[in-house]
């Protein structure tokens, strides 16, 4: 069989992405949490959540940096985000298949095994930072593969480290031990200061955060893992969350699995691949999964593929990859609610079975009805709609200054910068993300007791809590993220940790 051009393999394959792309296109909540800070850094308030005060509500500063100066000529959210997220999918996708694929048919085959993907399409659009750590992971694996080969990349790979772990601080557990032989190899002076400059932009953020926030990792860390969770429960929520994803999306999971083993019959830098991999999915299920089924899983799939494409060629033969493209294509119309499958009316068309399992969602079907690109599109629907975003505005338009609020991304953004809102899952709010949660919590909802006077010293900006323990945590984190910068007090703050466990 003659080889095709990868140019049109390219352009055919990144045509079929961006198809799938737009017909599934959506929004989450969550998105509107970042967005939210996006707003009030345009609007001249800093990177704050509640302007009041300096919290980072958002674990992604790699993907608020990229979103924020389109959004300060855009001044829109929704087509702005969802436009550079499906570009950032695509030209991924274009990467992958130009660049890191030995033979065109491997490229067919990997293009077939990310559409069959419920977790890579869904979470291609939804407004949070996977599209951009799909892409910064294929080039991180295109410049590690060159780097092997033989062309020093040492500097560069710093550079897409940084940039990946300002994306997620976890990747770094998928990047290691590619990063770990990388180091090894070529381990020289001149190799490990050059890696080392190249981690400058991390190394300058996480020097900024804790200076500005008093924190070096984003508020919701604390939030989604909290004292007084036993790791024992988490790794059961984790174990769970896979089997929500195969209740879901068994698709993905046989992706995952199949990439890996592949990847450890494929030498020494297949076996790497497969071991960050590996790795990362430890890593899930030990901080108890997500909420969001598939969201945690989106870099395996691509690091899996990506690597079978890239690394294991000699041992997938070109006319193999052909074949196995098709069977690709099958599987991943089996699930109902596959993306190859879904329109317009998805989320509203009945579909077999629930959209909770153990507490973890198909959060595009709940969302789409009112935050499909499609339906928007249509005029059948736009965010505006949503009842989160409609109560955020009556908020805004009634001047309310403080409110309680537990699903606070819609409600966040379109209630504006002048409502001071105290989130009960604590994404946002510094003082009750170090405080345990309530029982019966759920991965990445870890909802908080308001203690006694805490609404009325927000209202007051006064402490007025009346337990001693807590009075003494509020001053603490008041004199951290309201107090001036370079107050000496406060600096000294930073290197004390309070909190308050059961």
């Amino acid at each position: 069989m003659a080889r095709p051009d990868s140019r049109w393999v390219t352009v055919a394959g990144v045509a079929v992405v961006l198809l799938v792309c737009i017909r599934t296109a959506w929004m989450s909540d969550d998105a509107y949490i970042t967005l939210r800070s996006v707003d009030n850094i345009v609007n001249g308030f800093g990177p704050r959540w509640n302007v009041a005060e300096r919290v980072q509500a958002f674990t992604h500063p790699a993907w608020l940096m990229v979103i924020t100066p389109v959004y300060a000529i855009t001044r829109e959210a929704f087509f702005t985000v969802l436009t550079l997220q499906i570009f950032l999918t695509a030209l991924a996708v274009g990467v992958c298949c130009h660049a890191l694929a030995r033979h065109p048919w491997h490229a067919v085959m990997g293009v077939a095994a990310l559409v069959g993907s419920k977790a890579f399409v869904d979470f291609s659009t939804a407004g949070l930072e996977n599209p951009l750590t799909h892409f910064l992971l294929i080039l991180f694996l295109l410049t590690w593969r060159r780097h092997i080969d033989g062309a020093p990349r040492i500097a560069q790979l710093g550079l897409l480290t940084s940039a990946l772990l300002l994306c997620r601080l976890d990747m770094g557990v998928l990047l290691a031990p590619m990063l770990a032989f990388a180091l090894w190899r070529g381990a020289t002076w001149r190799n490990v200061a050059a890696f080392g400059l190249s981690m400058a932009p991390f190394v300058v953020w996480e020097a900024f955060s804790f200076l500005y926030y008093g924190l070096l990792v984003p508020n919701t860390a604390l939030a989604k893992l909290p004292a007084g969770v036993s790791q024992w429960s988490l790794m059961v929520q984790g174990v769970r969350y896979l089997q929500a994803t195969w209740y879901f999306d068994p698709f993905t999971l046989v992706i995952i699995a199949t990439s890996l083993a592949v990847l450890l019959w494929s030498g020494r830098a297949g076996r790497l691949v497969a071991a960050g991999v590996v790795l990362h999915l430890a890593y899930v299920i030990g901080a108890g999964g997500d909420f969001m089924a598939g969201r945690f899983l989106t870099p395996a799939v691509v690091a899996g593929v990506a690597g079978v494409i890239g690394f294991a060629s000699a041992r997938v033969a070109p006319i193999g990859a052909l074949l196995v493209a098709p069977v690709l294509v099958v599987g991943g119309l089996l699930n109902p609610t596959a993306p190859l499958r879904t329109g317009s009316d998805f989320g509203i068309a009945p579909t077999s079975g629930d959209f909770d399992r153990f507490g973890v969602t198909d959060e595009r079907r709940f969302y789409y009805p009112t935050l499909g690109l499609l339906r928007v599109l249509q005029g059948k629907a736009t965010p505006a709609d949503h009842s989160w975003a409609a109560f955020g505005a009556k908020v805004r338009d009634e001047r309310r200054d403080v409110v309680l609020a537990s699903n606070v991304g819609l409600f966040g953004y379109y209630a504006g910068p002048s409502v001071y809102i105290i989130d009960r899952n604590a994404l946002g709010d510094p003082f009750l993300a170090r405080l345990p949660p309530k029982p019966g919590w759920r991965a990445g909802h870890y909802e908080r007791d308001i203690p006694e006077g805490y609404f009325e010293s927000r209202r007051a900006n006064r402490n007025v809590i009346t337990d001693a323990r807590l009075h003494r945590l509020y001053d603490h984190v008041d004199r951290v993220t309201r107090g001036r910068i370079w107050d000496g007090a406060r600096l000294r703050a930073l290197f004390v940790k309070l909190e308050v466990t059961p």
